[in-house]
């Protein structure tokens, strides 16, 4: 009589079709084939000469891009490893608005050249040490060569903005780069305006998004004496209500 024997240890753990990785050779250059192979995804697309993408997200949605911000959003990522990847050029967007696209095809690179010293024979935790080293002089070198002043910016000066925002929207429009930021600076200058109605709105119970709207559709008309009457919740001309001091200060 013959009896099936179940799986023991860690195959009795995980799921059927697994595979199971272990050692050097397998997990760890497993590990880097695949955070190799999202940066030859986003690395052909680096530049203002890089190549679209054509993504197909999970709802079915086409994107057509080279921003590899949005490339690696929509891609659905599985390897654990090329995750990492991705997270770091997810913050690098966030933190930066830019860069995405070189932080995971630099970190690509950096993990190419670790393959071949692991292969000459080299432990992983020798080559973290070696990189840390070289990431802390490349700072001090970069440090040296930073241009005194322009590591200081006057948020309140629109051209400081605009010159440190230039290389970045360059990248995504090249030559009309001056023009863009003139736009977006002046619709976020005003767009910051919106905090003083949808406030009063908010605070007196009355839906915001109305009231904003109401008072974008009379000021296009010319009538830039509406304002608010939070009493009845509506728009009015504050002169016809004997309102002017406000007005006067605008």
């Amino acid at each position: 009589m013959a009896f099936g024997l179940s799986g023991y240890g860690i195959q009795a753990m995980l799921k059927e079709g697994h595979k199971h990785l272990s050692g050097l050779d397998e997990a760890v250059l497993k590990n880097i084939d695949a955070c190799k192979q999202l940066s030859v995804i986003t690395r052909t697309s680096l530049g203002p000469n890089g190549m679209n993408k054509m993504v197909i997200n999970h709802l079915d949605k086409l994107f057509v891009t080279n921003d590899a911000a949005t490339i690696v959003n929509e891609l659905e990522v599985q390897h654990p490893a090329a995750k990492i990847l991705v997270l770091a050029g997810k913050a690098q967007q966030e933190e930066i608005g830019d860069g995405a696209n070189l932080t995971i095809s630099f970190a690509g690179e950096l993990l190419q050249n670790a393959e071949e010293l692991i292969r000459m024979g080299l432990h992983p935790s020798e080559i973290i040490s070696g990189y840390t080293k070289a990431i802390n002089k490349t700072i001090e070198i970069l440090d040296e060569l930073i241009e005194k002043g322009s590591e200081t910016m006057d948020v309140r000066s629109k051209e400081e903005v605009v010159s440190r925002m230039k290389a970045a929207v360059a990248s995504k429009q090249f030559g009309q780069e001056q023009l863009l930021l003139d736009q977006y600076a002046i619709a976020k200058f005003g767009e910051s305006f919106e905090m003083v109605p949808r406030t009063l709105a908010e605070n007196a119970g009355l839906n915001a998004m109305e009231i904003i709207s109401s008072l974008y559709a009379e000021h296009a008309a010319g009538n830039i004496k509406v304002g608010i009457d939070l009493e009845e919740g509506v728009c009015k001309d504050v002169s016809a209500m004997n309102v002017w001091d406000l007005y006067l200060t605008k």
